[in-house]
Parts: structure tokens; sequence; C-alpha cells
């Protein structure tokens, strides 16, 4: 069952009455002979799990609150209950018995888990007010996480979803692996695991934002807005059709363009794209098909074609 923590703590407020009265209805204390052992026996069924309690009274402490109570045996039985009972409920009910994460394909569980509360089997009130979202949230890999709690024994899943790398970009000095949401997830030298090298390897490749920048245009004078200009004008022609052929480097221009280098180099031109709007987005890349068909027909070799002209195609 999924619950929010708020909603959680009340069912465990439920979940307490439930133990008071299974305690009291199905519990039952038998003694050793003639010492003060005592041992807990559980019903057929029971929700928390199996329980082997040995407590152990000071003779004197027993003797003492046994005849104040002018019950004696009554007394001890009801006083063992609670105690048993008592460490039941804190140890099943109102601590975290375990914490489970799912979906994590590359990042390492116990780093995971090491930035969050959950570790050590903490008591739940301790938890109140934690926002897990908000604190997993703080790593690049992780984009999203759903968390399920369960009773009996108490426990948490984190079932996370992991961003996928998307593109290589030179940013800042640094080779960085960047997501498809735009997140830096980490420098490509600091990667460890082999399958993300190899597949890092195969990836389009950013650049030209470190290019010093005598753009007049106040947002793109800045190496961070310019990444986040990039980003929008690869993601916006992905989204408006996808690139006439498959692209091994997208290149930042001066004024917010993009040039875009073919991974079949003897077989398309770069061709050179500005910021567009969604529909202007499908229009230039209709105009680019239409132009490598005609060169095609032509029996004519183009090095560039640049469609950042409205309505033009500059062929070179």
């Amino acid at each position: 069952m999924s619950k929010s923590f708020p909603e959680f703590f009340a069912l465990l407020l439920r979940a307490f009455a439930l133990v008071v009265l299974f305690l009291s209805a199905g519990l039952s204390i038998s003694y050793a002979d003639g010492s003060n052992r005592a041992m807990l026996h559980r019903p057929i069924y029971s929700p928390v799990r199996a329980v082997d309690i040995s407590l152990r009274l000071d003779p004197n402490e027993i003797a003492e609150l046994a005849s104040a109570s002018g019950k004696p045996e009554a007394f001890e039985i009801w006083l063992e209950q609670m105690k048993v009972g008592t460490d039941i409920i804190l140890s099943n009910v109102f601590k975290l018995k375990s914490v489970e994460l799912r979906g994590n394909y590359r990042l390492n569980e116990s780093e995971v888990l090491a930035s969050t509360e959950y570790l050590g089997q903490p008591f739940l009130w301790k938890l109140l007010g934690y926002n897990t979202r908000e604190s997993l949230g703080k790593n690049p890999w992780i984009e999203d996480v759903k968390v399920t709690w369960s009773v009996f024994p108490t426990r948490v899943v984190l079932a996370i979803k992991e961003a996928e790398p998307w593109l290589v970009a030179a940013y800042r000095k640094n080779t960085w692996l960047i997501s498809r949401s735009g997140r830096l997830l980490q420098p490509l030298d600091s990667l460890r695991d082999g399958d993300l090298v190899v597949d890092s390897s195969e990836l389009p490749r950013l650049d030209g934002l470190d290019e010093p920048s005598s753009s007049h245009i106040s947002d793109l004078s800045e190496v961070n807005q310019r990444l986040i200009s990039a980003l929008g004008i690869i993601k916006l022609f992905d989204l408006a059709g996808g690139y006439p052929f498959e692209v091994e480097r997208f290149t930042y221009l001066e004024g917010g363009g993009l040039e875009l280098s073919p991974v079949e180099i003897d077989k398309y031109p770069q061709l050179l794209v500005s910021k567009q709007s969604f529909q202007g987005a499908k229009k230039l890349l209709e105009r680019a098909e239409a132009v490598f068909a005609d060169l095609k027909d032509k029996g004519l070799v183009a090095s560039v074609v640049d469609l950042r002209f409205r309505d033009q195609a500059i062929v070179r």
C-alpha cells in the first residue's frame, strides 16, 4: 500500500490499538518451575514476528509490587504483559525494520541509502516531516522516487527512476554527462562503470559553450545560459520530428544557433539551424529534407546547408 508519511503514521496509531487488543486477548504467561522467568506464548496466528522473549525482574521488586496489588499472581501477569507488549510494539510497529531500493541499475544501493534517514532502523517519529523526494532529488541521477510503506513489520520500499545519459557536453572546462532533462550527471573522467563508459562514447557531443561570447543578447552571455539555450533547441527539433541524419556533434554558435555534424559526413552536409517555435522547427526540418533531396537529384555535393535565415537555404 502506498501512503504519505502523515497518513502512514495515522495508520500506525490504528495498528497500535489493534496490537493492544491482540495483547489483551491472545497472550498468556507461564512460569518455569520456581523461577521468576516469564515466557511469552503467541496465539496460532499473529500479525507480528515470532517472539521468544525472556524477562527477569528483581525478586524484591516483584514481591513488593505484588503485595501492594493485593492480587499477586494477577498483578505479576499484568506487569509482564505490559513490559513484553511494549517491547513488541516498539520493535515491530514504531521502528522501521527494513528499507529496500528498487530501480537502481547504475547507482550503488548503499551510497543512495546513505543519503537518507532510513538507515539504522530509526523510530518512526524521527521521520516525521522527512521529505524523501527532496532528499534523493539532490542526486542528479535520480529523476523521481516513489515511496511505499507497509506494516507488520514496518518496511519502506523506495522505487527510483534513474536518469538516462543523453549527451556529452564540454562545459566549464570539463566534459560532462548530461541527462535528457538537462541535468549535469557527472564529469566523464569520474565514471567508474565500464558499461557506462562504453555507452557514453556513443553519445552525441555538444561543444562551443565555453567559447567567449560577444553576443548582445544578455541571456546568452553566460555559459550556463548558453547550455540551457542549446539543450532547448536540441529537444525542440527532436520533438518536431527529429533530424534528417544521425548527429555526431552539436556545436553552439554565436547568437544562439547550432551546427549539426552528421555521423556519415561523406553522405550528408553539416546543417546550421537557429532557435525556432515548434511549428518553425517542423518547417525548417521539411526544408532541410527538400534541400538534401534536391542536391541528390542534381548530383551535387555540399559541405554546409545554412537554414538560419527565414525561408532561405544557403548551400556551400
